[in-house]
Order: structure tokens, then sequence, then C-alpha cells
């Protein structure tokens, strides 16, 4: 399904501003990363919209598909809502939810810095094994973008652009390799705006509105015992 790969791409896509390159003290990229994540993980109350756009070619001006998701995060959980798709992570567990096709997945909590920049860019073994390169650049406008380069020979550029004063990402660029394309690249871009720090319904943020556990094994609660549950790995061992 096309619209998951816009919610679940893992690569980047190439952009040009090296002419206003300013190259950072050795290790500050990383910290640069470091602190757009954390900015979202320490929020007690944070919502904004993302509108994916999906492009066969990078050439191209109008996108093939697009896609917007409304995000609320606090303290580390998040809730996010698009089309028949509904992500719901509390302090314990991580559920997807199909609505249109009735499947509920449960999972351990996510790592929030890979929600929200759309690429497990904070893992180790993605630093280790297909990071080639990092930098940042600073634009005309004193915004910035932070490039990552990785895979076999330097292939993909992964791109996000935000606002050192408040650390907000603006908009993240990245490509993957898509059988289905003409080109064999699917190129996306992630635009987040409408930020808002006012109050959150806890409500969205409740697990217990879709599944319960009685100790050893999860069931669904009665509103949706129509759904298929699927549990990924053993959700009762203290080490979660």
């Amino acid at each position: 399904m096309r619209k998951l790969k816009l919610i679940l791409g893992f690569f980047a896509m190439t952009g040009q501003y090296a002419a206003f390159s300013q190259p950072f003290v050795p290790g500050d990229e990383t910290h640069e990363l470091q602190r757009i994540s954390k900015m979202y993980g320490r929020q007690n109350s944070l919502s904004f919209d993302i509108t994916w756009q999906y492009r066969d070619t990078i050439s191209q001006i109008l996108p093939d598909e697009q896609m917007s998701a409304h995000y609320r995060l606090s303290e580390g959980r998040y809730h996010a809502r698009f089309d028949s798709l509904e992500i719901i992570q509390g302090f314990n567990y991580n559920l997807v939810v199909y609505h249109d096709m009735k499947i509920i997945v449960l999972s351990k909590p996510q790592v929030l810095s890979k929600a929200m920049f759309q690429v497990s860019v904070l893992d180790t073994l993605f630093q280790q094994n297909l990071l080639s390169a990092m930098t940042v650049t600073i634009k005309p406008d004193s915004s910035r973008v932070l490039n990552i380069r990785y895979g076999p020979g330097e292939k993909f550029e992964y791109q996000v652009f935000y606002k050192p004063s408040t650390y907000r990402i603006d908009s993240v660029k990245y490509a993957a390799p898509d059988p289905n394309s003409d080109s064999g690249v699917q190129y996306i871009v992630a635009r987040y705006g409408n930020y808002s720090t006012a109050a959150i319904d806890e409500s969205c943020f409740m697990e217990g509105k879709f599944v319960y556990n009685d100790g050893s094994r999860f069931f669904l609660k009665p509103g949706f015992s129509t759904y298929e549950l699927t549990v990924n790995g053993d959700l009762n061992n203290s080490d979660q």
C-alpha cells in the first residue's frame, strides 16, 4: 500500500544549499539531532500536522499522492490519525489500528524520535552501518538543514529543515527504492505545521480503549471485538 510507504519510509532525497554551507565542529551534527529529538520528547502538550507528498521523479512539480495526519504529543506519548489509520502510544504500548481492515497491531513503545524524524537516524546500527556523512547547512534566513548521506556509495540523502530558535521541524525530505515506480525510487516530502501547545485531551493516549490484559494474554475491548489483534513480542516481559 503506497500510503503506508509514505508514513513508514526510511530513506532521503537530495537538495541544494551548498553555497551557504558552514561546517560545524565535529560532533555538533549529532548534537543537533539530539536537540530536535529532545524538543519533541520533553513536551507536556504539543500538537501539529504533517503532510506527506509522494513523487515518482524528483523533478515532478505536482505530487502523485498526498495525505495528512494530525499528531498530538505529551511526555513521550503520541497519537496520530490519518485516513483510516490510527496510532496510539501510551506509557506501556504502541498500537497501530487499521480501521478499514479491522486490524490492531500491539507492540512495545516505539522510540519517539523515529516517529518524528521518519527514520531511525539516532539508532546506533543506522549510524554505524549506513551513515556516510552528516553536515549542517545554514540558510539565508538563519534556518538550518541537517543533511545525512547514507547507504552503499552514499546513494541517498536525508534532510531535516528546522529552526534553531525552537528546534521544531519544518520539513523532512527523503527517498527510498520503489520497484513500483518508473524511476525505481520514491521521493517523499513531509511538511510539518500548525504547531500548538494548547492542552490535549488525555483520552487520546488511552491504550485501554482498545485492549486489556488479564496478566498473561491480551484481549480486545467489546467495542473492537470484530477486529483482529496481532501482538508483537512478549509484552508481559518486565524488560519492556
